[in-house]
């Protein structure tokens, strides 16, 4: 099985937002907070797809069953996620905000 990484892009506001994001476990991430991931196999090609051409979310673990869980087989050597920090920010504040109005 080939290795995988998240790579976060784009700075967040909040300075320890990413810190926070490490602590959460998690066995999937929704596309809609990935700009692209990358495929490299053993042979070195390099496939690339943005998040918004993915439907669904992107499996973490390689065993989920999922249509995408067939990017990690054993001619994968990487597999980049590039998570958007921003997009993911965006979206807790904006979700935190509606909890909050909605018990006050």
């Amino acid at each position: 099985m080939g290795k995988r990484k998240i790579i976060l892009t784009h700075d967040s506001k909040l300075s320890n937002f990413d810190k926070l994001l490490n602590d959460i476990f998690t066995t999937e991430i929704p596309s809609k907070f990935v700009d692209k991931v990358v495929v490299t196999d053993k042979n070195g090609n390099v496939g690339e797809k943005l998040g918004s051409q993915i439907k669904g979310a992107i499996p973490l673990n390689p065993n989920v069953d999922s249509p995408l869980s067939k990017i990690w087989n054993n001619e994968t050597d990487t597999v980049e996620i590039f998570l958007n920090i921003g997009k993911v920010e965006k979206f807790v504040k904006e979700q935190t905000s509606k909890l909050f109005n909605k018990y006050e």
